[in-house]
C-alpha cells in the first residue's frame, strides 16, 4: 500500500539523519548542498534506508525545488 509523507529537508547539515515529527511528517537532515538534485538524491537514500525500502520505491511527488516536500512510498 502506498504512503505519502511531508518532509522538511535541512541541507547542507552536520548530521546524516531521518527524524520522525509525526505519523507521515519527517525532518531530514543531509550533508548534501541542494545542488542540482543531489540532496534530493541523498533524502531519498536516507528515506530509503530509514523504512528499509529500495530507493526505486520511493518517489518525489512535490517540492523537488523547496525544502518543504512530499513523498510517495511504494
Amino acid at each position: 500500500m502506498a504512503r505519502l509523507i511531508t518532509v522538511k529537508v535541512i541541507p547542507k547539515s552536520s548530521r546524516q539523519e531521518v527524524v520522525a515529527l509525526g505519523e507521515a511528517e519527517f525532518r531530514v537532515y543531509v550533508h548534501t548542498a541542494p545542488d542540482k538534485g543531489r540532496a534530493n538524491a541523498a533524502v531519498i537514500a536516507l528515506l530509503a534506508k530509514h523504512f528499509d525500502l529500495p530507493k526505486t520505491a520511493i518517489t518525489l511527488k512535490s517540492g523537488s525545488n523547496s525544502h518543504h516536500k512530499q513523498f510517495l512510498l511504494a
